[in-house]
């Protein structure tokens, strides 16, 4: 066993959505790149338009991350988060430079001056809805008075900053920096809420978009309206320059549209669909490759090429903490506490694979799937059992009490298609996935904690007793009914999670201890390996293919790969995700994948 693990392939979230706001996604304005940037949860991602592998993560914020710019040469972040922190940082290697707190308040939107030496923001920051800091220094280079509400955009060439608020108004300053006495112009256009606002490249318009279903143009040294559209049906969330004399916007009415400027003609429109779900939320352009760029409610990111009229590539991902992974094959299975599922290819990010149907609507807890399906349970109790073949979603059966846990047999042909656990009851699900065939209640100052299921039917689950001390308990399925096999295993601490190998003979146990055992499945016996390899509670667990290795994560965000029947020391990685690692599988015996609160995937080689 090699004793290293080498990070492969990075598959990222995508960004973060809110019904009813913005979302902000920035491209590199020197065109020396394809890069674009983003907030993913509480990190910040920086990725490729070419290769949706070409991806960094930036992961140092310790609050929701809310927005990002690039610097003008393309070659520095700034992502900023709702406790107001800035952060500096290299687009290629992440490499932070500068980290300022510039407000205890959410910042909406951020903006680099035309030198670098500058940054706008706006946010909620009562007093100081918008304000200018110097770079790297952090130091107050004037604050953008006149908003009465929260900041939610900006934007600044030489000589000018836009700000928009929800007071409904933009205001333009002289500056950066803003001296004291000078008098901004504030432009009361709209009746809803500023959602962008932005500079043509030449710094002869701004545009803005808002609320109200329309976007002004306005003529920067006249401060006069060029044209007002009201052609959207929905909120306009976004908008960005293609050059001086033509313009995207996004909209909640679940289009992209494409104008020409003065004029305000519509060239052409890209429809997204029917559903909430499609609502356009943001926008961005490529300078380099001509693509325009939107995200949609769902959320994913949609890449249109330069003149074409349909989305081009789609970019899917979380945006929420992942809370496991399944691997089938060169296919991997992630689900989210939003209730998002998404199936991945190993090697092709953005996840190509899409499901389809009505799927679950709230937080899902455990996944799991075999050659056949892939099922997952939710908290709400709703079991989702769904063919690999078209991964489109059936009608759910639904337990009692929600979901904990769930395990798919190893063997497709078996009479049931799931396992599932909660704190209360074990039932098994018919191998149509449409009814449940068994129950088993859990007697008092029990609770269940985690199944799984080995080749010939044997089901183990972890319980948690009264007091704190934990269980394993075996069972089989006969003639409908759940039956115990064999005398519990008492334990000093309650199972988190369970694996069996793929021939069946061992089991391996992720205690809330933070301790990994390892058992003979047929005598119960301690089998060597596995230990005290994580400083918190063990919340994934794996065999490799052969059996010969487990693999383990812990909410500590450290992996480690435990050697069976061995004395070796494992191999051990500190950090595989820094918000705790949901969710290990094996890919291969040489590869395993991870999954983790920062809503990334990681492939990783040993």
């Amino acid at each position: 066993m090699a004793d290293t693990l080498t990070l492969q392939d990075v598959y990222v979230g995508v960004p973060t959505t809110v019904r009813g706001e913005a979302t902000r996604i920035a491209s590199d304005p020197s065109g020396n790149s394809s890069l674009i940037a983003y907030a993913s949860g509480r990190v910040a991602v920086v990725r490729s338009l070419d290769n949706p592998l070409d991806a960094r993560v930036f992961s140092k914020h310790s609050a929701p991350v809310t927005c990002t710019c690039f610097s003008p040469d393309g070659t520095l972040v700034a992502s900023a988060d709702e406790h107001g922190f800035l952060r500096i940082w290299n687009a290629q290697t992440t490499s932070q430079t500068t980290e300022m707190q510039v407000t205890a308040s959410a910042i909406r939107d951020v903006a680099f001056s035309p030198d670098a030496k500058f940054l706008v923001i706006a946010g909620d920051s009562r007093g100081a809805f918008a304000k200018v800091v110097k770079v790297p220094s952090g130091g107050s280079a004037g604050v953008c008075n006149g908003h009465t509400k929260k900041g939610l955009a900006c934007d600044v060439i030489k000589g000018c900053i836009a700000t928009g608020s929800e007071d409904m108004s933009v205001g333009l300053f002289k500056g950066p920096p803003i001296r004291e006495f000078d008098t901004p112009k504030f432009l009361r256009h709209h009746n809803g809420f500023v959602n962008a606002v932005r500079f043509s490249p030449s710094g002869q318009y701004l545009a803005v978009a808002s609320s109200d279903r329309t976007f002004t143009v306005v003529d920067v040294n006249s401060n006069e309206v060029a044209c007002t559209v009201t052609e959207h049906a929905g909120s306009v969330t976004g908008v960005v320059w293609l050059d001086d004399n033509n313009l995207m916007t996004s909209s909640n009415d679940k289009t992209n549209k494409f104008w020409s400027i003065p004029d305000g003609k519509c060239l052409r429109t890209i429809n997204f669909g029917k559903e909430v779900m499609d609502m356009q939320v943001g926008c961005t352009y490529s300078k380099k490759g001509g693509e325009t760029v939107s995200v949609s409610l769902r959320p994913q990111i949609n890449i249109i090429d330069a003149g074409q009229d349909a989305v081009s590539k789609i970019f899917r991902g979380h945006s929420k903490q992942i809370i496991g992974v399944a691997a089938v094959g060169n296919k991997l299975f992630t689900a989210d506490y939003s209730g998002l599922m998404v199936a991945w290819q190993v090697g092709a990010g953005g996840a190509p694979l899409n499901f389809s149907g009505k799927g679950p609507a709230s937080s899902v807890c455990a996944i799991s799937a075999n050659e056949e399906v892939v099922a997952n349970v939710g908290l709400d109790g709703k079991i989702f059992i769904t063919p690999l073949s078209t991964l489109k979603y059936k009608k759910p059966v639904v337990v009692k009490g929600g979901g904990v846990d769930i395990a798919v047999p190893i063997c497709p042909t078996s009479s049931y298609s799931a396992i599932v656990v909660n704190e209360t009851r074990l039932v098994s699900v018919d191998a149509e996935g449409a009814a449940i065939t068994a129950e088993l209640k859990f007697g008092n100052g029990e609770t269940g904690t985690s199944v799984a299921v080995n080749p010939d039917g044997l089901i183990a689950v972890g319980f948690e007793i009264s007091g704190g001390s934990g269980e394993l308990r075996f069972y089989t399925l006969n003639d409908s009914k759940l039956v115990g096999a064999g005398e519990p295993m008492r334990m000093p601490s309650p199972p988190n999670k369970l694996a069996f190998s793929s021939d069946g003979e061992y089991i391996a146990v992720g205690e809330k201890s933070r301790r990994v055992k390892i058992y003979n499945a047929t005598t119960r016996e301690t089998v060597t390996g596995g230990g005290f390899g994580h400083t918190a509670r063990v919340d994934a667990i794996s065999f490799s293919h052969d059996g010969s290795l487990v693999a383990s994560g812990g909410l500590d965000g450290s992996v480690a790969v435990w050697p069976v029947n061995s004395e070796d020391d494992p191999v051990r990685l500190k950090t595989a995700h820094r918000a705790g690692v949901t969710g290990i599988a094996f890919v291969s015996d040489n590869c395993i994948v991870t999954s983790g609160g920062d809503s990334c995937v990681r492939t990783w080689n040993m």
